[in-house]
């Protein structure tokens, strides 16, 4: 009996690389680039493709399980490398973001203690 509702299925293949492609997408809106420029330049262009399989440098051997293996090492590695690549923009984007207003202290410095501070309780 068929489940009402239910969408495509992907593999985990499938979904490890439409999982890098959506991560591409954030990035490249965050950049302001395109997500084929944000690809390109970290060597993950095979991802914008709609199945990871039969993709032009993307052989695999299906018999093996080393085989499967190799695919599966290659989707996690693009992973990392889009997460080190969202670490980098976000941390570049934190200081400015989160920097306080500069205000002057309510109080001074002097040889003889501190001006203007409110009195001890």
């Amino acid at each position: 009996m068929p489940i009402e509702g239910a969408g495509q299925v992907l593999d985990t293949y499938n979904l490890l690389a439409a999982g890098i492609r959506r991560a591409l997408r954030r990035l490249a809106e965050r950049t302001a680039q395109r997500t084929q420029t944000v690809a390109k330049r970290l060597g993950l262009l095979v991802y914008l493709e709609r199945s990871i399989k039969g993709q032009a440098g993307v052989s695999v051997q299906w018999a093996s399980k080393a085989g499967r293996k190799v695919l599966l090492e290659k989707l996690v590695h693009g992973a990392l490398r889009v997460q080190q690549e969202i670490q980098q923009v976000l941390l570049t984007a934190l200081p400015k973001a989160c920097e306080p207003e500069p205000t002057e202290p309510d109080f001074q410095l002097s040889p003889s203690g501190i001006r203007g501070a409110a009195p001890p309780q």
